[in-house]
């Protein structure tokens, strides 16, 4: 490709960073009320300890849980988790003995146990036991609140994910006493954004996962690449497709990945910005990230049509040589064209030539016409010319005639010729036909006296 062609692409792929600054555009902010909520008392709770022979019943379950080594010996090599043998000592428990926030120490355990065990309908039961039990300790049940929000995501129920989420909030936010939306953190507010989701309330996840980027970006600090693909597609999904350009210009800086880059010169083709599309799909090509056909085509014609036939053709036939383009009719018909445009007719013959044999369509044939008259093979262009005519559904045949006329001229079959322009009957060249018509009509005459005079034309190609 021609040096100063690559630059300018490179320098413009820069700029389609650089023009637009990196601002966030909330559509909306993110709220919830408290309300009505349970459990927001539970802090105001005494935290009560458990009973020294409860304790001592409950360290072995809480070993096989989470081994630990001895404070004597530090490096001991430690068994795995037993979360089977540890619900089959509890399951000896009597609860029904236990005080209330003994008992929800028990019902913790055994849901950690099913969890661990990857039972999580069963781990979830026994949490919302444990945060029901009226003696829980407050922090237990605040901790707790959040772990079944997070199990029911994994559930798949996320209407009840939702609920317990918020309520978690709130518990926590009537601790701090602070407002609710100041006591969750950014990563919290992307896992709301995914619960909303989840939920087909896309305003609220849009909110929210706006938020929790503001929070991050708020402190100099870049969101999870993840937060930028959520607003990337909710943005999408809403339309929007200046705010997901922004945010794919975001990830590209952030999280570079020549994926973001094809993805950009697909927004910059809905917003019908071809040169700020050349560039994207420019700079992706670059990294070897054009992997299919389409794309691959797709940068070709984009080269084509900002005026860099030579370079477009190039494209192709490099899609062509790796396998990734198919070497049909219509790929080699526009590699052959975009060659007659460059003007390089010795490159675009052969792909003209294959592309008229493949496809013995009219307007293959058209274009061969047209290389064969630029490279002076006359008769070839006679010959083309005429099939493409016969084959028809061209966009322009009275064009094909006048290359076939001219052909025929100069090799001096005049009466051809204007047999040929008289033919013409389309407003935008008969003028021109006229033209040639009257030349062709003097030469005839002219070369009909030098004959008469007794001179051999065919000895004096070069003087006539």
């Amino acid at each position: 490709m021609h040096i100063l062609l690559r630059i300018l692409l490179v320098a413009k792929a820069a700029l389609v960073l650089l023009l637009l600054s990196f601002t966030s555009q909330s559509v909306a902010q993110a709220s919830f009320s408290c309300a009505g909520m349970p459990y927001m008392d539970v802090h105001e709770r005494r935290l009560r300890a458990l009973d020294q022979a409860v304790n001592r019943r409950l360290e072995s379950p809480r070993f096989m849980l989470n081994p630990f080594p001895p404070e004597d010996d530090p490096d001991a090599v430690l068994p795995d988790p037993d979360p089977v043998g540890a619900i089959n000592e509890l399951r000896d428990v009597r609860t029904d003995r236990l005080q209330s926030h003994e008992k929800a120490e028990v019902f913790n355990l055994f849901a950690y146990a099913h969890y661990l065990n990857d039972n999580i309908p069963e781990s979830l039961n026994y949490y919302v036991q444990t945060i029901r039990e009226d003696g829980a300790n407050g922090p237990l049940v605040e901790r707790n609140l959040k772990t079944i929000a997070q199990l029911n995501m994994l559930d798949d129920d996320f209407q009840t994910a939702l609920q317990y989420y918020m309520n978690w909030a709130c518990v926590r936010a009537a601790k701090t006493q602070v407002s609710v939306l100041e006591v969750l953190t950014a990563r919290e507010y992307s896992e709301l954004s995914n619960i909303y989701y989840r939920l087909d309330d896309l305003p609220n996840a849009l909110a929210y996962i706006e938020t929790a980027i503001n929070l991050e970006e708020n402190e100099g600090r870049i969101g999870r690449e993840n937060w930028y693909s959520m607003q990337r597609s909710l943005y999408y999904q809403r339309n929007d497709i200046t705010s997901t350009v922004e945010v794919l210009k975001k990830l590209i800086v952030y999280y570079p990945n020549v994926k973001y880059w094809r993805e950009l010169g697909g927004m910059f083709s809905e917003l019908e910005d071809t040169d700020s599309q050349l560039a994207a799909y420019y700079a992706a090509y670059l990294q070897q990230g054009l992997e299919t056909e389409g794309q691959m085509k797709g940068l070709g014609y984009l080269m084509i049509s900002a005026g860099a036939p030579y370079e477009g053709a190039q494209i192709m036939i490099e899609g062509i040589e790796s396998g990734l383009i198919e070497e049909d009719e219509e790929t080699m018909r526009a590699v052959g064209s975009a060659l007659y445009q460059a003007r390089e007719m010795d490159q675009a013959l052969p792909w003209m030539e294959r592309a008229a044999e493949a496809g013995r369509e009219g307007e293959a044939y058209a274009g061969l016409t047209g290389i064969y008259a630029g490279l002076l093979r006359h008769e070839d262009a006679i010959r083309v010319g005429q099939e493409a005519l016969r084959l028809g559904d061209l966009n322009n045949p009275d064009q094909i005639r006048m290359v076939i006329g001219g052909a025929q001229a100069a090799l001096r079959r005049y009466d051809d010729a204007i047999e040929t322009f008289e033919e013409i009957r389309d407003s935008r060249s008969t003028r021109a036909a006229r033209d040639w018509i009257r030349y062709a009509t003097s030469e005839r005459d002219r070369e009909a006296q030098i004959r008469a005079s007794g001179i051999d034309l065919e000895n004096l190609p070069d003087i006539l």
